[in-house]
């Protein structure tokens, strides 16, 4: 096989007449290729999933751009799609950059990511993707625990809702275990992002934290700083009690919390203790007997 480690073609056309039959066998020959560039050319269908299967058997592969490609119909994300659920892809970096995605193939890529555990840059900038692409994306990103940066800029069909939804995958507020269980990786969104959301923006930089064990206690300490919902603990009875007021103390120290920060978690501890108390009664009066 070939040596070569990267391929970049600028401006090319590929219709269906027959061109991958010269492109496909070389990039199959090519299998130390870690960075491969397509960059604004014109590629029919049938090359297009061609050329992006022979991708499939380059180990090395890391970063793959079309940007600027004319990628007409879903057939070639289709492809993609396959690749990056293939087990055996190890590519970190996707740039599809003003490619003509709509929100069918945006929904066909956030599906695959679902299944993805490798990829870390997707840049979608650009496109034609709106808020139901968006959407899209918000649920992949709970299945997902490697993406950091998905670049959706630049594309006008994202209003404040679609921004929204994604927020809300970086920090469900509906309750402790679903903040607790929200995307804590997803760091970039925008090259600008001035006119994102406040709480896009403030989710985006608590998952900047070096620290990871940090992310999730610091996002269920101010979603919830008004009231920790200890409901969802009760099925487990008075035996999970001391192991929440341990994380709570555990808070305290990992976040290196301000006086009034402190306070607070003496707070939610004495709340959390009440809220046992108020709803097992019977259960804190057996134990009590069994220990006296």
């Amino acid at each position: 096989g070939y040596q070569l480690t990267k391929f970049s073609m600028h401006q090319c056309r590929f219709g269906d007449e027959g061109g991958h039959d010269v492109l496909t066998p070389v990039l199959a020959r090519c299998s130390n290729l870690e960075d491969v560039s397509i960059n604004s050319c014109t590629i029919g269908n049938d090359n297009l999933q061609n050329i992006i299967t022979a991708f499939g058997g380059l180990p090395h592969l890391e970063r793959l751009s079309f940007g600027g490609s004319n990628m007409n119909g879903t057939a070639g994300f289709q492809a993609l799609a396959g690749l990056l659920r293939d087990p055996n892809c190890n590519l970190h970096t996707l740039c599809l950059v003003n490619t003509g995605i709509d929100d069918a193939s945006a929904t066909i890529l956030a599906d695959a990511l679902s299944d993805n555990h490798q990829l870390k840059t997707l840049n979608l900038n650009a496109n034609n993707i709106g808020n139901g692409g968006a959407a899209a994306f918000a649920m992949a990103l709970g299945n997902n625990s490697s993406l950091k940066e998905l670049f959706l800029g630049v594309n006008r069909g994202i209003t404040n809702s679609g921004w929204v939804d994604i927020a809300v995958a970086l920090c469900d507020p509906s309750s402790i275990n679903a903040t607790y269980s929200s995307n804590h990786t997803l760091q970039r969104v925008a090259n600008d992002a001035s006119d994102l959301p406040t709480c896009l923006n403030t989710y985006l930089a608590t998952n900047s934290h070096n620290v990871k064990r940090q992310i999730p206690m610091q996002k269920i300490v101010v979603q919830h700083q008004d009231h920790l919902d200890m409901e969802p603990t009760f099925e487990w009875g008075l035996k999970i009690l001391p192991l929440v007021v341990a994380w709570l103390d555990r808070v305290q120290v990992v976040l290196d919390l301000t006086e009034d920060g402190v306070k607070l978690m003496s707070l939610h501890k004495l709340n959390a203790i009440n809220q046992f108390i108020r709803a097992m009664p019977a259960d804190l009066e057996r134990d009590v007997i069994c220990e006296s």
